[in-house]
């Protein structure tokens, strides 16, 4: 366990929600997708979080998902996986959750199917 989330020097404890940033990504019909995402977490966290992937399809629908157990904070990551046979507009969501069990807020991005 991470004492370090719940007491910092001050004795305030972590009191911040991480964040997950996505980056709008794009790929031919059955091509690989590379969607790039970055967690952040305010200082004085354990330096990692849980995060979820959700690909939806325009009508809501889940198509696939990823958990991260231990996604590291400021460090650029990948999730790779192959881009649906249609083309149009995907959204994906993504959340996370850090050691103290702070959530972050919903992220969404757009994959766009060529």
């Amino acid at each position: 366990v991470c004492l370090k989330a719940f007491v910092d020097s001050d004795g305030r404890g972590d009191v911040a929600a991480p964040r997950v940033r996505l980056e709008p990504a794009s790929a031919a019909r059955s091509a690989t997708v590379r969607l790039r995402f970055t967690l952040t977490d305010p200082a004085f966290s354990c330096g990692s979080a849980v995060v979820k992937l959700w690909l939806r399809d325009p009508a809501g629908r889940t198509l696939r998902q990823l958990r991260v157990p231990a996604a590291a904070v400021n460090e650029r990551d990948v999730w790779r996986f192959r881009a649906p046979a249609r083309r149009g507009d995907y959204q994906v969501l993504a959340r996370a959750w850090d050691v103290a069990g702070h959530a972050s807020g919903t992220t969404r991005t757009t994959v766009r199917v060529r």
